[in-house]
């Protein structure tokens, strides 16, 4: 089966809810929610945005009635650093050059 990637848009009473990718490749997989980030230095992760990307992942279950695994995974120029918003969502990281170093 290949993938389906997509961006997602969602909304409450109150607000909408973008996610820039979502990635699933099946159902015995989980659903990657890609957020992609630019930063001149390691991103930061602030609770405001660790509540954001909470809140994108609760709507995107309650909408889609998702009962399975989800992963989180953000796309930056130079990484993410390390702090207790980034322990509490363990994402997977990519960073740009992950993207265009050529394979061996």
């Amino acid at each position: 089966m290949r993938p389906l990637i997509c961006y997602w848009l969602g909304r409450t009473p109150l607000i909408y809810i973008y996610i820039n990718l979502l990635c699933w490749s099946g159902p015995v997989r989980p659903i990657e929610i890609i957020e992609c980030k630019y930063s001149d230095n390691e991103f930061t992760i602030s609770k405001e945005y660790c509540e954001d990307l909470k809140r994108k992942i609760r709507v995107f279950n309650k909408q889609t009635n998702h009962r399975y695994n989800l992963r989180l995974t953000l796309v930056t120029t130079y990484g993410v650093k390390k702090n207790e918003y980034f322990n509490e969502l363990s994402p997977s990281i990519v960073i740009m050059t992950d993207l265009f170093e050529p394979e061996p």
